[in-house]
This record gives structure tokens, C-alpha cells and sequence, in this order.
């Protein structure tokens, strides 16, 4: 509750004329990441707060376990976190992956404890851990790993010879393309 409020979606959360699937992580749940007091919440910079709890909230959408597809590929969910510079729509948004095996529901992967707790406005489904978005493009994990330095050689140099806005570089540095 103190981290969606100070997310600033209480009061989206709140209306009941939408609707909202959210993935939650409950105070245990945060307590395995280390997150054991509301001052610790109230401590993290908003940067770091909105999109996390941004990325927990899915609108639009009420989606029980049940219909969560337990083949792949999984269902893909845009969440509430706008993706940030250099996105300049508003309407792209990151995407979360539930999926289903057997009984169990997953978020990302990461298990569902508790799913299908009904609200008047939508369901909400406790997670084991809060569901982190992806913090870097493919551009700064392939760089980062020197077992892909051909790969990076090979794109600086058919980046060379390409014109701007069509270089392999730019496509990998940007978070809204697949």
C-alpha cells in the first residue's frame, strides 16, 4: 500500500469504473529482496519506485490464472509503465509474460502464491517476489559480454556503411522494438 501511494496509483487503483489485473507483491514478498519497513519504501527514489510498481499493474484487463495460456508462447501483457527516452509514445508500454504450467500461474517466471483474489475492479495475484522490468536494451547487454566482441565488430562495421536511423546499433538501443 505505501509503495503504490507513493507511486501515485492509489487513486487509479481505487476506481471502480476500470479495471486492472496487478501482480502483488505482499510484504513478505518484498521482505525477500530486503525491503522490510515502509521507511525503506518511503527512502527509494521515485526513478526506481514508479516503474516498479508501474510494472506490477496491468489496466485494461482482468485476467484470472485460469486464462493465463499454459503454452507458449506465453501471454504477453503491457503493463502501466510507459518505457521511458528515447520512446516519445506514450501508448507503448512494457510488457510483463504470465504463463501457466499445470495448476501453477508464473509472472516472468517468477512464481504466483496466491492467485485470483477478486476486487470489484479487477484480480489481483500475490507474487513470491516483486517482477523487476528489464533494465538495459540488447545494445548494452551484448556489450557488456566479451564472448559477442566479433558480434559488436561486426555490427560497427555495417553500421558504416548505413545511413542514420536504419544502423544496427540504433535498433539494438531501443527499447520498444522486438
Amino acid at each position: 500500500k505505501t509503495a503504490v501511494t507513493r507511486a501515485g496509483l492509489m487513486d487509479a487503483l481505487l476506481n471502480k469504473n476500470s479495471v486492472f489485473t496487478v501482480f502483488a507483491p505482499n510484504n513478505t514478498a518484498f521482505g525477500r529482496i530486503g525491503i522490510t519497513t515502509d521507511a525503506q519504501i518511503n527512502g527509494l527514489p521515485l526513478t526506481t519506485l514508479v516503474p516498479l510498481i508501474q510494472y506490477h499493474v496491468v489496466p485494461g484487463r482482468k485476467l484470472t490464472s485460469t486464462a493465463i495460456p499454459d503454452t507458449f508462447p506465453n501471454a504477453q501483457l503491457p503493463t502501466a509503465f510507459i518505457l521511458p527516452a528515447p520512446n516519445t509514445n506514450p501508448l507503448v508500454r512494457m510488457s510483463t509474460f504470465p504463463s501457466r504450467r499445470g495448476a501453477n500461474a508464473f509472472i516472468n517466471n517468477i512464481p504466483v502464491t496466491q492467485p485470483d483474489i477478486q476486487a470489484a475492479n479487477g484480480v489481483v495475484h500475490n507474487v513470491f517476489v516483486p517482477v523487476f522490468p528489464p533494465s538495459r536494451v540488447l545494445a548494452d547487454t551484448l556489450s557488456r559480454d566479451t564472448t559477442f566482441s566479433f558480434l559488436m565488430t561486426t555490427i560497427a562495421k555495417a553500421d558504416a556503411i548505413l545511413p542514420a536511423g536504419s544502423k544496427f546499433s540504433e535498433l539494438l538501443a531501443n527499447p520498444v522494438l522486438n
